[in-house]
């Protein structure tokens, strides 16, 4: 599909050709050789009109439509006013060049801090970043590299909810006395990303909202926009224990609101709502006709017991894990997503998840068919993980700080800490960049997690000896760099 190209101004005009149909002929008035490009609107979504050439819609011409929803309009009856843009110079037209989705963000190259990271060796760097257990000197268990070996994984019987055997095995494991699981009440996936996806295209249209906590994880953003949501994000208050900040939740509420994300515990600062905010929450889903999604991948290292989730909650409700945090094998891809609410939501919901999962059926057969014998060692991992986690942290709350005092905040669970840095006018993004070129240290800024002030994230995977060493390097390092501004 191509944008054509134009340097004059072009007039936009509609008009109706059926209910819930329109045309919007674009009149290129500078080309004598191409005098209209068609598209046509359906059901708030843009679908090349074929008869017209197969043009996609440009961004510039959705922005000057006075921001009016596309429902208003489809309800516009005959090309009664006209908008006036200038066209973008793009396009396959005389040398022009291919036009993009907008779902990508333009600029893709690295920011000053990557571009800091690639110029120092990595056999020099410290990384105080890493997500990826298996690169954390963790002893995996022998077992795990014999359960994949059976002839069972050349038989292939698609299920796009996850083979019955994988789903009842997983359901066992998550049962509690208090909390039993219904394994008709799962879906597999190849990740946590793809079951977010699947679930906002079961419960959004495009340009309809999420609303997600910040600071967080930037991810969540990116697959939101991947798949055409708007995402209006709420506060999380900068104090011991991060609670909801009501007021910037309510001011983004509106009849477009779809779904609201909570992760508990949340990434990266480590804490969770508590049973009385969780009450509140599902309430106002209830009263906004929003779904609630829990993330809840680092369930396993939290410090205490969530607040679960009422067996009847009045809304649809979606509770997401993975093996990539249960038992530190991301490459293993198996996630989980733990549906609930009313009966009859509930099954409408879990049939129309299923449509859209059996167009990819991504999970892979190995790793469901060995699921009950890959569970059965899931305590021991989680504890490994969650022993190397408590060490790392319990060095980072006792250090001794010799040169600037850093704030270390408290977290409930999770694999990051906090530190907060003293205001002497740097921002954290520039501190960790020069921690990278003066220290071969790496850590995150807060501001990469949409933290108000200034903070540093550590992850507390790495073997203790490197992350006490990565303290260290901090610690020289830092009064200089906030030294030189």
């Amino acid at each position: 599909m191509v944008m054509f190209s134009c340097s004059a101004d072009a007039e936009i005009a509609f008009g109706p050709i059926g209910k819930g149909f329109l045309v919007l002929w674009w009149a290129l008035l500078a080309d004598d050789n191409l005098k209209y490009a068609g598209f046509v609107i359906k059901d708030n979504g843009f679908i090349p009109a074929g008869a017209f050439g197969g043009c996609s819609l440009p961004e510039i011409v959705r922005k000057c439509i006075d921001n009016r929803s596309l429902d208003d309009a489809v309800r516009r009856r005959g090309p009664s006013r006209c908008w006036t843009c200038r066209c973008a110079s793009q396009g396959m037209l005389d040398g022009g060049r291919m036009a993009f989705s907008n779902r990508i963000p333009e600029e893709l190259g690295p920011n000053e801090y990557f571009k800091s990271l690639e110029s120092v060796p990595s056999s020099d760097l410290i990384d105080l970043t890493v997500s990826n257990p298996s690169r954390c000197g963790f002893r995996y268990p022998e077992a795990l590299s014999k359960v994949l070996a059976r002839p069972e994984n050349l038989d292939y019987e698609p299920d796009p909810r996850g083979t019955e055997t994988a789903r009842k095995a997983l359901a066992e494991y998550l049962s509690t006395a208090d909390d039993p699981v219904d394994a008709g009440d799962l879906f597999l996936t190849a990740s946590t990303s793809e079951a977010y996806s699947l679930l906002f295209r079961l419960l959004a249209d495009p340009g309809q909202d999420v609303h997600i906590p910040l600071p967080g994880y930037p991810l969540l953003e990116h697959l939101a926009r991947l798949d055409g949501i708007r995402v209006l994000p709420y506060r999380l208050r900068r104090e011991p224990g991060w609670p909801l900040d009501r007021e910037s939740l309510e001011r983004r509420i509106s009849e477009q609101s779809r779904v609201l994300v909570t992760i508990s515990p949340h990434n990266p600062t480590g804490t969770w709502f508590d049973g009385k905010t969780m009450e509140g929450l599902i309430e106002r889903c209830a009263r906004s006709g929003m779904a609630l999604v829990s993330d809840e991948v680092f369930r396993d290292y939290a410090e205490g017991v969530l607040p679960g989730f009422p067996k009847d909650p009045g809304i649809l409700t979606f509770r997401l894990g993975g093996l990539s945090k249960t038992l530190g094998l991301p490459g293993w891809k198996l996630s989980w997503i733990r549906m609930g609410g009313p009966t009859d939501l509930l099954r409408e919901a879990r049939e129309r998840l299923e449509f859209a999962a059996d167009a990819y059926l991504s999970v892979n057969t190995p790793v469901q068919a060995a699921l009950r014998d890959i569970l059965a060692l899931a305590p021991g991992m989680t504890e490994m993980i969650r022993n190397r986690v408590r060490g790392n942290r319990k060095l980072l709350e006792g250090y001794g700080w010799k040169g600037v005092g850093l704030k270390v905040w408290p977290a409930q669970g999770g694999w990051y800490g906090l530190l907060e840095l003293p205001d002497q006018g740097v921002d954290d993004e520039s501190v960790a960049s020069g921690l990278i070129l003066k220290a071969s240290l790496a850590v995150h800024p807060g501001s990469f997690y949409e933290m108000e002030g200034d903070f540093l994230v550590v992850s507390l995977l790495g073997e203790p000896e490197e992350f006490q060493e990565g303290l260290k390097r901090l610690d020289q390092a830092l009064p200089a760099i906030l030294k030189a501004g």
